[in-house]
């Protein structure tokens, strides 16, 4: 019924009572009295209709809602299935088996930035909140953070599904703020701004694996090949993120070293002293200090931790928790063995907001493939492996590399 119908009633209802009570005569009393029964009797099955109406609308609307979000989740799971950290067991089964000759899969990578390699026990879990997978991805990842003194920094990393180019805005002169008199114009400046590519470079490498191997249902080709590819692009990785002459950014990651901001270069090409790492520390702006970093070269924090006062006592302590690396005027230390050598003009020490000055790209996660085609006469399998990675320093403020005297 609609509103004005429901008005209506109301108002003749209203009437009928008026009328029942003063009637004109004994007829007219028995005629109002059955007439407000009648639309009383109306006015409560409208009532009820009206009800019943609204009830109906809420449950259409409420099977709509489900059916529109199942929609939406069919959807989202087609269009994103769930990520695999393994490789197929059953793919590879068929491989082993002869079923198949070839054999490619994509295993996405676990962020990083919950995997903390000083955290990591060989239980596979961690001494604080960190729990770590036990998967072939995890794996990788484990040997990768092992090796890189720089990933373990925490260096804002980026995950993503392709290799499209990323440009990333930096700014090269910020804006200016003067004093100004009264009635003055103010000082007009603008920012300069310019930016640096993130790109997707290949890491890789193959190995030959006897067939004997694949059909030994004792072997875990998971944890094997994790170790064993884990390894090698651990090594790899580690030496473009840390050392200048490696990663260069021609076509190549670049550095952390490279476009962050040189320090004064030492008193000698062969040691560092103390006085020389704490002006090197305080060369950072403060705003960066409170969240700064160490990454050096091992052989330097090796003159950092033989450092004596004039009674003999070690000057730096090492830390009494294993979950937490050692510190140098109060800023963790990630050693790192695949820095420059300490030579004439090499980089051998980073200091800063790694995380806010140095990004690393990581595009398309792990991808292993197995062939018996390549090595057909030798009864091998050739087993392929590869990540895509690129890395820059985006704030050259925020790093300070030190420089050893030419």
């Amino acid at each position: 019924m609609t509103a004005e119908e429901m008005k209506r009633l109301h108002e003749d209802y209203r009437q009928s009572v008026e009328a029942s009570r003063k009637p004109d005569s004994e007829e007219a009393a028995a005629k109002a009295s059955s007439d407000m029964i009648d639309l009383r009797r109306q006015l409560d099955d409208a009532l009820i209709e009206n009800e019943q109406e609204r009830e109906d609308e809420a449950r259409m609307a409420a099977v709509e809602a489900r059916e529109k979000a199942a929609k939406i989740v069919a959807s989202v799971e087609h269009a994103a299935p769930a990520p695999r950290y393994d490789l197929p067991e059953a793919e590879l089964r068929d491989f082993s088996e002869g079923k198949t000759n070839v054999l490619k899969t994509n295993i996405a990578l676990p962020s990083m930035t919950e995997m903390r390699a000083d955290t990591i026990d060989e239980t596979g879990t961690s001494g604080g909140h960190y729990v770590v997978p036990s998967s072939m991805a995890s794996r990788v990842v484990m040997q990768q953070l092992a090796q890189s003194g720089v990933l373990r920094a925490k260096p804002t990393i980026l995950n993503t599904d392709n290799a499209q180019v990323l440009n990333i805005p930096t700014l090269t002169t910020d804006l200016t703020s003067l004093a100004g008199t009264q009635g003055a114009a103010s000082t007009v400046t603008n920012p300069v701004w310019a930016s640096v590519d993130l790109s997707a470079m290949r890491v890789d490498g193959h190995a030959l694996v006897a067939d004997e191997l694949f059909r030994d249902s004792g072997v875990n080709m998971n944890t094997m090949l994790g170790d064993l590819a884990g390894r090698s692009l651990g090594k790899f990785v580690a030496d473009y993120l840390a050392d200048f002459e490696i990663g260069t950014g021609s076509s190549l990651p670049n550095a952390v070293s490279l476009f962050s901001t040189a320090s004064t270069a030492t008193a000698s090409s062969a040691t560092v002293t103390l006085d020389e790492m704490k002006a090197f520390f305080y060369g950072v702006l403060p705003q960066y200090r409170a969240n700064g970093s160490w990454v050096m070269l091992t052989d330097l924090w090796l003159i950092m931790a033989l450092a004596k006062d004039d009674d003999g006592n070690y000057l730096i302590q090492p830390s009494n928790m294993a979950s937490e690396p050692d510190r140098l005027f109060g800023r963790p230390v990630y050693e790192d063995a695949y820095m420059s050598s300490m030579a004439s003009a090499n980089r051998v020490a980073v200091f800063g907001d790694i995380g806010a000055g140095y990004w690393v790209r990581f595009s398309g996660g792990l991808e292993v493939s197995f062939s018996r085609d390549f090595e057909f006469t030798s009864f091998s399998t050739t087993v392929r492996w590869a990540v895509w990675l690129d890395a820059v320093t985006v704030d050259a403020a925020a790093i300070h590399h030190l420089l050893l005297a030419t």
